[in-house]
């Protein structure tokens, strides 16, 4: 075993005499071995120890061997804050069998997961969980049709006057963005009746402010489910606008089928 020690250039070398296969047994390195024109901590063995470290078994700042250690680890199992190789583990893993924060392989695992098969809080895979499988609902949201003589107008008085969000669905024809909904059934004669209601927790602060932009409602009506008024559209229709008096499920976020 040779053993050289550089205080000059701050360098510690340990390395064995024997060898397999070309390289030494083991070969620890650290700071430079000016001698050899060498960088800081480049290790070269069958396990070799440094910042640079490459062999079979390499651990250190940046390692590459079959078996990788470090905060830069390449191998074929590689362990690290960033590691990429077939099975790699680290705060970024990159490899055939990821487990990290940001996990990316054919089995990821992670905070971020990217794979054929993926698990963590924000997964992507090939394979994921079907909806009933999570015990989710399939039906993502609710889209509402208000039928008007002049849509232009009252989709205007959404945007300008109630300034509700939309997109553009083409052409003009605007999508609105709604408050979060809730759904009622209430006893009919007939069907295929259906009724919109907005919600407001100060139904007099709500009638003000629509009045100061020339919106002017009808009188309130008092119910034992909520006061009410109308307000017009200037497509000619109306929508109902209530203070409820009831519980609301407007809060809650549905939990599915098997919820």
């Amino acid at each position: 075993m040779k053993n050289k020690k550089d205080e000059s250039a701050k360098s510690i070398r340990s390395r064995s005499t024997s060898t397999f296969a070309g390289l030494p047994l083991f070969d620890i390195a650290y700071g430079a071995d000016p001698d050899r024109g060498e960088k800081r901590g480049s290790a070269h063995g069958v396990i070799a120890m440094g910042d640079q470290a490459r062999g079979w078994i390499a651990m250190g700042g940046s390692a590459r061997g079959y078996i990788a250690m470090g905060g830069k680890a390449r191998g074929v199992v590689a362990l690290g804050g960033i590691s990429i190789g077939v099975l790699a583990m680290g705060g970024l893993a990159l490899g055939a069998v990821a487990v990290g924060g940001l996990a990316a392989g054919a089995v990821a695992a992670g905070g971020l997961s990217t794979g054929i098969l993926s698990a963590d809080s924000r997964s992507k895979g090939k394979l994921p969980q079907s909806h009933e499988e999570k015990g989710e609902m399939m039906i993502s949201g609710v889209h509402m049709v208000i039928f008007s003589k002049n849509a232009d107008a009252d989709r205007a008085f959404f945007r300008d006057v109630l300034r509700f969000k939309s997109v553009d669905a083409g052409y003009g024809w605007l999508i609105f963005a709604l408050p979060p909904s809730e759904a009622a059934f209430h006893p009919a004669d007939e069907n295929g009746a259906h009724q919109l209601y907005f919600m407001c927790e100060d139904l007099k602060a709500e009638m003000a402010s629509l009045a100061r932009k020339g919106v002017v409602c009808s009188d309130v009506k008092e119910e034992r489910w909520g006061s009410i008024t109308d307000v017009p559209l200037p497509g000619g229709g109306k929508i109902s606008l209530y203070q409820p008096k009831h519980p609301t499920a407007h809060s809650l976020r549905s939990g599915g089928l098997l919820s």
